[in-house]
């Protein structure tokens, strides 16, 4: 969605409201396509003396994988947006919440697809207890237990257990 800076400062109130759903189905996070259902946008951006704002709330189920057990899950990430909108910075450091924009038109979409990316969770679990994967046969031990021995002794120490046993 483009947005124009003339718009806002052409309106009687000094801002434009928007509401929308884009498509990020083919976006790539990790090696998966987490945006499979249309995420939702909405907001304003608004002129408080000649200085652009922009506040928006982004809805989106994300669907990935649990990183414990690798089940299929849907977490619903919501994210708020506040960015101020500038054509030039004043000094050279900027600033992480100051978005500048070349030109009077600007896309929202790249912003939104930029800002959800960078607040992405890197893992995510199916629930707080998730017991994970059997590191010798692989089971989901959320489904019950393997009977595997995962008692694994530090190979530093394994003489010290031969010592023990013979106790």
């Amino acid at each position: 969605m483009l947005l124009n800076l003339r718009d806002v400062l052409a309106s009687e109130n000094l801002c434009v409201s928007f509401d929308y759903t884009m498509d990020l189905r083919e976006e790539e996070f990790y090696g998966e396509h987490p945006f499979q259902q249309p995420i939702h946008v909405q907001g304003k951006l608004e002129n408080k003396a000649d200085v652009f704002y922009l506040r928006a709330q982004v809805v989106a189920p994300v669907d990935t994988h649990c990183a414990r057990c690798g089940v299929p899950v849907q977490v619903q990430k919501e994210l708020e947006i506040d960015l101020v909108i500038a054509s030039s910075l004043s000094n050279e450091e900027g600033s992480d919440d100051i978005y500048v924009v070349e030109g009077e038109t600007f896309d929202l979409d790249e912003i939104i697809r930029e800002e959800l990316i960078l607040n992405m969770d890197m893992t995510v679990l199916c629930s707080e207890d998730c017991k994970g994967l059997c590191p010798r046969c692989g089971k989901n031990l959320n489904e019950g237990d393997c009977g595997c021995d995962r008692t694994e002794v530090d190979p530093r120490l394994a003489k010290l257990t031969q010592l023990l046993k013979e106790e």
